[in-house]
Formats: structure tokens, C-alpha cells, sequence
């Protein structure tokens, strides 16, 4: 993480072995591409999940264990992301 770079709202849990990268090191190029990253309030972020530069997380998301959010992705408010690459999913109906 780059602090310099990254941007942590209030009430946020942060797993265990989540990585949060403000950079990218392309070795072909020779080349160090940064983005920042924003999380907003209340965001809960699972073990092993991986954000990537330039994402943005609105307020009150949830992105599953070991899931990969990917460059400049932009998570909105209040859903759920899991997968690599992170997709939102749904949420199931509840059962009478």
C-alpha cells in the first residue's frame, strides 16, 4: 500500500492479506504507472482480496474473500463484489 496514494474512509475492515496496489511495474517497459486508490465508509474488504490502481470503492461495499479488483474499477455503493476479476453479485430472495 502507498499511503501517499490511498485513501481509507471511516468503519472499514481490511482482511487478512489484503493487498491494496497504488502501482504497477511493467518490466518490459521499464516503466512505474501510479494510480490512487479510494475506499469509502463502512467497506468491508475479505482475506487475500487483491485492489488494484486506480479503483474506487463507494460507501458501504463488500468485496468477498480473495477477490481481484482490477484496475480502475469503480465498485458502486452498497453491493457486493466477489470473483477475479470482481463482479458484482446479487443478493438471493429470502425464503417464507
Amino acid at each position: 500500500m502507498d499511503p501517499c496514494l490511498t485513501e481509507i474512509g471511516s468503519n472499514c475492515t481490511i482482511g487478512l492479506y489484503s493487498v491494496i496496489y497504488c502501482h504497477i511495474h511493467d518490466y518490459e517497459k521499464g516503466t512505474i504507472s501510479m494510480d490512487p486508490v479510494k475506499i469509502g465508509n463502512n467497506v468491508v474488504i475479505g482475506a487475500g482480496a487483491y485492489i488494484m490502481p486506480g479503483v474506487v470503492v463507494e460507501d458501504n461495499v463488500k468485496i468477498a474473500a480473495g477477490a481481484v479488483v482490477t484496475k480502475s474499477q469503480i465498485l458502486k455503493k452498497g453491493k457486493t463484489y466477489a470473483g477475479i476479476p470482481a463482479r458484482e453479485i446479487k443478493a438471493k430472495k429470502k425464503i417464507r
